[in-house]
């Protein structure tokens, strides 16, 4: 007797989508830290960059790339950052609202005036880099323009 031989065929199966990080798998287990920074005297980009560094967990030894360390980081007395050189009258910040002919351009003098905390936050934000995770890292830096209140 002869046996019929059956062959099937399978598909190939693809590898499984790797599922998106969200914050709460981002976060470690470890305690959240609260550092705060006195930003008298100090020029603006010296506190930026120390705080792009904390903000990445730079300084600590289980530093990873695609980790946010949980801390909060406080800083205090924007108003009184100091601004160096002929940076106050000469950088420009521009801001596109859409329409046609619709760009916005302001001195950083104008800008500090205004709100010193907003000059800050922009240039921390330009000293990240430019990922997923830079928004998240944001949400960790808390700015007070003067002494912060004692709760």
């Amino acid at each position: 007797m002869a046996q019929a031989i059956t062959t099937t065929i399978t598909k190939k199966r693809r590898a499984p989508k790797k599922k998106v990080a969200t914050v709460k798998n981002l976060r470690t287990a470890e305690p959240i830290a609260l550092i705060t920074l006195d930003a008298t005297g100090q020029s603006l980009g010296r506190i930026a960059s120390e705080v792009a560094s904390l903000l990445r967990g730079k300084d600590l030894a289980t530093f990873a790339p695609n980790k946010i360390p949980s801390r909060t980081i406080v800083i205090t007395n924007t108003d009184a950052m100091v601004l160096t050189g002929t940076k106050a009258v000469t950088k420009l910040y521009h801001h596109y609202t859409g329409y046609p002919g619709g760009i916005r351009t302001a001195l950083l003098k104008t800008l500090f005036e205004k709100d010193s905390s907003d000059v800050l936050r922009r240039a921390v934000y330009g000293m990240l880099a430019p990922n997923k995770l830079r928004k998240l890292m944001l949400k960790q830096l808390i700015i007070h323009k003067s002494a912060m209140p004692i709760a």
